[in-house]
């Protein structure tokens, strides 16, 4: 089956449609992608090129490239200046850094609508797979490139997960492409990825003289994942009591955990540890007690279940979660529940609910009532659900007439807020991306201009 084809049939046999988003980075396997899409006549979609900021000269050729390609064939272009080391967070690597900002940047220009087209293949999968078995990871993280997959409110597809990369050179070379863009960093194996690809996996082949064995290993293990991905969330849709997590098998108690966290509003999977601990916890007959999550959490377990806790507290706020509900829910939120605790997000259906109340905090889509904040937005980007969380140490905005993003932290030292307050002050977010700090400053997301179609006024009141 030939690329274009293999494209047209996963977008059918999913009924999506367009617009797409095409990542385009240069390199053979983006270039096979956009060229697949070009030739499937699929409906419109864009190039999407990341410049990371990384590579100096070489990565402003790269973009001058893929830019040229396109517009030799009238495929729309956007190149997006990620510039991650300016942005790397306290305690993140490079790489983490850059996955990322890459998130973000999708969230904003996909706006939940767009479907994401990638070009992970199936070399991609096997070094995938050497990687997190390095990591001790479970079946389900062992095999994580899918042809289809949810993430963060994302439909990310991968058509070309069957197609060996040297295939899609070759076909490449069938179209009359004869060059496209080489990463030299991909020589170097400083990263963990590049030793995988150019010392561990070339050892394999001397050894194994194939590894076609490790692509029927990932068909099977995808098979088995799914198995106990949909086992795990029929278990965590029935549990009631501290009695129904002590009866989960083992090898559905981390991916039921990991669930009732991702309720909770913590998106981190959890670590080894906290599974181990949590499994010993859960032997005995009267299960108490607290195990640390991270550096602001931790589950507290008692007879009545499991709760998420401020790390040190006694107890949860009111808007916590027991027994798989999920923390402080939107309907909750909106009778006037306090804010959930760092982290937790509400999300906010504004085309539905024009107001929500939390705790003293109100905001309002539409007319605004007296004495209120206002900022307004263009309606074409913001996505159908909003978000509202409190701050966390190391989040980042482009504040509006700005040219480069700010630490929030630092935006509140030049409000001069105080530092209690820092932690209560309500945070709007469109996916990932932090667009109005009330009291403080907005961002430069959906600047209102000469082509705005319309505007939605979205105002902020804090109740005495």
């Amino acid at each position: 089956m030939t690329i274009p084809e293999t494209i047209r049939i996963l977008l059918k046999s999913h009924r999506l449609e367009a617009p797409f988003l095409v990542g385009f980075s240069g390199g053979a396997d983006s270039t096979a992608l956009l060229l697949g899409m070009h030739q499937a006549n699929t409906g419109v979609f864009t190039a999407v090129h990341f410049h990371h900021g990384l590579r100096g000269a070489e990565a402003d050729a790269d973009e001058a490239w893929c830019r040229t390609f396109c517009a030799t064939r009238s495929i729309p272009f956007i190149s997006k200046h990620l510039d991650v080391p300016y942005n790397t967070r306290r305690g993140e690597s490079c790489e983490e850094a850059a996955r990322r900002l890459r998130l973000e940047a999708w969230q904003a220009l996909s706006q939940g609508k767009k479907p994401i087209l990638l070009a992970h293949h199936a070399d991609d999968a096997i070094e995938e797979l050497f990687l997190r078995l390095a990591r001790g990871s479970n079946t389900s993280a062992l095999v994580p490139l899918k042809p289809v997959r949810k993430l963060h409110g994302l439909t990310i597809l991968r058509p070309l997960l069957s197609f060996r990369k040297r295939k899609l050179e070759a076909w490449l070379l069938a179209q009359n492409i004869t060059d496209w863009r080489i990463d030299s960093t991909n020589a170097e194996s400083t990263y963990r990825r590049n030793a995988v690809r150019n010392r561990l996996l070339p050892l394999f082949h001397e050894i194994f003289k194939e590894d076609t064995g490790l692509l029927h290993a990932l068909s099977a293990l995808s098979e088995d994942a799914a198995f106990l991905d949909d086992s795990a969330a029929n278990a965590f849709a029935s549990l009631h009591s501290i009695h129904d997590w002590q009866a989960l098998p083992p090898a559905l108690l981390p991916r039921v955990l990991r669930l009732w966290l991702e309720a909770n509003g913590l998106s981190a999977p959890p670590t080894r540890p906290v599974i181990t601990r949590l499994r010993d916890a859960l032997k005995s007959p009267t299960p108490k007690g607290l195990i640390p999550l991270n550096g602001t959490h931790a589950i507290e377990l008692s007879a009545t279940g499991p709760t998420l806790v401020l790390h040190g507290e006694a107890q949860a706020p009111p808007s916590a979660a027991r027994h798989g509900e999920a923390l402080a829910p939107t309907g909750a939120a909106q009778h006037g529940e306090a804010l959930a605790p760092p982290c937790a997000k509400h999300e906010w259906n504004w085309r539905e609910s024009p107001c929500i109340q939390l705790g003293h905090f109100t905001f309002t889509v539409g007319e605004p009532p007296e004495n209120t904040l206002v900022e307004r937005f263009d309606e074409a980007a913001l996505p159908p659900l909003l978000h509202i969380r409190h701050w966390q140490p190391g989040d980042r905005m482009l504040p509006f007439g700005a040219t480069a993003s700010k630490k929030l932290q630092d935006l509140f030292t030049d409000a001069k807020v105080p530092r209690a307050r820092r932690y209560e002050l309500p945070i709007l977010l469109a996916g990932e991306q932090i667009i109005w700090v009330p009291t403080v400053r907005r961002a430069a997301f959906g600047t209102i201009h000469d082509k705005t179609q319309a505007t939605i006024t979205i105002s902020f009141k804090e109740n005495t």
